[in-house]
């Protein structure tokens, strides 16, 4: 069987970027992107194409245990209202009514912010709010030129309990525990860092630890 099998045909835009949503079950894949010139009639000439091959992996976020999503570094929007249906695969880092756009290279400006945001799985329930107790904490480090790192600073624990999610949020309807992060870059040196990100389960007792690198330029 495909795990795929709703095929999406486009024209390349002037700036060669595609974005594509997919849904998959948990589990490995190989991902294949085939690209092709248009036809020019021509019968007697084949037109270019390439192949992309990439092994893709789809954790499973149904277990128990402590887990996260990729961490997404780039810029955060608010829309007016959340994408329709025939608009959300081309947008795939949409949700709701926010728009993530990723950085390429995870490179910053001093001028700017480091904005990003990941989801949460796993984490028990409070048996009196019956809404997950975590801590989240971010720690920044830069890489020195030897391969080494000193501590550089931290931000203040995010809190994600009973009294700051709002009242609306249920884990039994499918709302998810969102992570996030935005801090100016002004006061950081030029250079390579990497931020640590602790999340901490106050019910279960269990921690996990992400860990993301991104460039500081002029």
């Amino acid at each position: 069987m495909y795990a795929w099998n709703d095929f999406d045909f486009l024209s390349l835009k002037d700036d060669g970027k595609v974005s594509r949503a997919m849904m998959l079950p948990a589990g490995d894949y190989d991902l294949f992107v085939v690209v092709k010139d248009q036809s020019n009639g021509d019968n007697k000439q084949m037109p270019k194409s390439g192949m992309l091959r990439r092994k893709l992996s789809v954790p499973d976020f149904s277990k128990t245990e402590l887990m996260t999503s990729s961490v997404l570094l780039g810029g955060i929007d608010e829309l007016p209202s959340a994408l329709p249906a025939n608009q959300q695969r081309e947008n795939p880092y949409t949700f709701g009514p926010m728009k993530v756009t990723p950085t390429v290279n995870s490179k910053f400006a001093k001028t700017s912010e480091l904005a990003l945001i990941f989801w949460i799985y796993g984490a028990g329930t409070d048996a009196i709010s019956r809404r997950p107790n975590l801590t989240v904490d971010y720690s920044f480090y830069q890489k020195n030129a030897d391969g080494t790192e000193k501590y550089f600073n931290k931000t203040a624990p995010q809190m994600l309990n009973g009294q700051t999610f709002p009242p609306e949020f249920s884990l039994a309807v499918g709302h998810l525990v969102t992570g996030s992060l935005s801090i100016p870059l002004a006061s950081f040196e030029t250079g390579d860092y990497r931020l640590e990100i602790k999340v901490t389960d106050k019910v279960s007792s269990k921690s996990i630890t992400e860990n993301v690198s991104f460039n500081v330029g002029a």
